[in-house]
């Protein structure tokens, strides 16, 4: 499914349910904003993201999620505080504006880099990178808060 048809089809959910919408997801169903796709499929782009929403439903209720996650900034920026949990909590991963694959020379896992900008696209953001398993499962998990490139 098309990420805006997947934006418009949870807003449509989340309104019947009485849910409160985040930011981030009205803004990406309602700005026309593609989520930009490099070496990856959207199928597999929704896979993904599905795989990184199951597992931190699964951290939220305490069940064990036996990957790495680390989480950095620059050492003066607020983020740096946050530990890698509340880093990937906080990430909402239905409005993730980027998904590429990136080629590496590890035949055992596939990396993927994921873009988020929780104050919108064009402005700081989390570069994700996630490694999933020949199993399918996640491996790592590494966010970085960064600025935008100037040009």
């Amino acid at each position: 499914m098309h990420a805006r048809n997947s934006a418009v089809a949870f807003l449509i959910m989340a309104a019947a349910q009485g849910m409160a919408l985040p930011a981030q997801a009205a803004q990406l169903a309602t700005s026309g904003i593609k989520r930009q796709l490099t070496g990856v499929s959207a199928e597999e782009a929704d896979r993904l993201i599905g795989l990184l929403k199951h597992a931190q439903s699964a951290i939220k209720s305490g069940k064990p999620m036996p990957f790495e996650l680390m989480s950095g900034s620059l050492a003066s920026w607020k983020q740096s505080e946050l530990s890698p949990r509340a880093a990937f909590l906080q990430i909402i991963f239905s409005s993730i504006w980027g998904v590429e694959f990136v080629p590496n020379d590890r035949s055992v896992e596939r990396s993927y880099r994921l873009y988020y900008a929780p104050e919108g696209v064009g402005k700081d953001y989390w570069d994700i990178t996630v490694n999933v398993g020949l199993s399918g499962n996640i491996e790592r998990v590494a966010l970085v808060y960064r600025s935008p490139s100037p040009f």
